[in-house]
């Protein structure tokens, strides 16, 4: 705006001068929308997110923080097109409302706990004059989770699976491994003599485009992460290694021969296929990393031991300094498999007795 006289121009300007130097200065033209302020101000301040991450916000941005709120006596309340400065916390209620209302309860707290990200940054960037985004337990996920399977489940569902993918449901499980961290594992990542595997990268299934490959999930690009096995899984990836994977060190240990690498929805017929001879309706990849972790921690693993089994990372402890004991490692994953008591066997003893019967 504009000034009589260039006394007041002046003035006013040292006013928002103080304002800045005390830490209380707002943009009040209130202009700048909230799509642009996450546009223009908050995404270029994420360039350490992950391909799937990005994917992620960009996707709750567009179909839930934007989203159109109808409203029965006021115009549609549109977030995206409101300025930054002007959203209220009655706005904020009536649009968390609405998310609620669309039934999706994972999908609606991931959006809050984005868009309270979101106004809080907006807050120390003084773009609003107070975070109107603060509804209590609004970004808790409640889904119910699925229990872990018994091991009579996963020896059941592991041998319904075709041979060339068993050891991949066993390690998954045992591994407690991502579907990235799994798909991503080669021939030379596999140390029988020593009972482990070593995670070096994953394999990144953006929604658009080929699949890539890319760091392991930690903040380091060139961590790895070693996984001990239990005794018992060594001759079940000792005979999946001689039947299924090539002798060079780089040769993927699961993949469709003549598709090469898997997609996530392949290897879901796969497992789909699977869930009908068993009848375990609800398992998913994700139910077999569950499965393991509730195992490891069953042994008695520490809070520590466990994050560090998943690949779990935390800044508000200082958690990455502090290093599991390799022994005790190998202790919790040999107890993992006891839980067998011998009832497992390799794809080629179980295809020997199913020929002899």
């Amino acid at each position: 705006h504009t000034f009589p006289n260039k006394a007041q121009a002046a003035e006013w300007l040292k006013d928002e001068w103080n304002r800045r130097r005390s830490g209380t200065w707002t943009d009040r033209r209130g202009r700048t929308t909230l799509r642009q302020f996450v546009e223009e101000v908050w995404w270029p301040t994420k360039v350490d997110l992950s391909l799937r991450t990005r994917e992620l916000y960009a996707g709750l941005l567009k179909n839930w923080i934007y989203a159109e709120v109808k409203r029965p006596t006021r115009p549609s309340l549109l977030l995206g097109d409101t300025p930054v400065m002007q959203i209220t916390e009655d706005e904020i209620e009536q649009w968390y409302l609405a998310c609620k209302g669309r039934n999706h309860a994972v999908a609606c707290a991931k959006a809050y706990r984005l868009f309270s990200e979101i106004m809080i940054f907006a807050d120390e960037k003084r773009a609003v004059v107070r975070n109107p985004v603060h509804i209590r337990g609004a970004g808790a996920e409640n889904a119910p989770e699925r229990e872990a399977l018994t091991v009579d489940e996963l020896v059941a569902l592991s041998d319904a699976i075709e041979a060339r993918y068993r050891a991949m449901i066993l390690l998954a499980t045992f591994g407690a491994m991502r579907w990235s961290e799994s798909l991503a594992l080669q021939r030379r990542d596999i140390y029988l003599d020593r009972k482990m595997v070593t995670l070096r990268r994953v394999i990144v299934e953006p929604d658009k485009g080929e699949k890539f490959v890319g760091p392991l999930k930690a903040r380091d690009k060139k961590a790895t992460r070693r996984v001990d096995l239990p005794d018992e899984l060594v001759p079940v990836l000792e005979d999946h290694l001689k039947q299924f994977v090539g002798t060079q060190p780089t040769a993927w240990l699961f993949e469709d021969p003549d598709k090469g690498l898997l997609a996530r929805s392949q290897f879901r017929l796969l497992l789909d296929k699977a869930k009908e001879v068993t009848g375990l309706d609800d398992v998913t990849f994700h139910v077999l990393r569950h499965t393991g972790a509730t195992w490891f921690a069953e042994e008695g693993a520490t809070v520590r031991e466990v994050m560090e089994r998943l690949g779990h990372r935390s800044e508000r402890m200082a958690m990455r300094y502090q290093h599991a004991a390799t022994e005790r490692m190998r202790q919790l994953a040999s107890g993992m498999g006891g839980r067998l008591g011998g009832r497992l066997g390799t794809a080629s003893e179980a295809k020997s007795e199913a020929e002899a019967s």
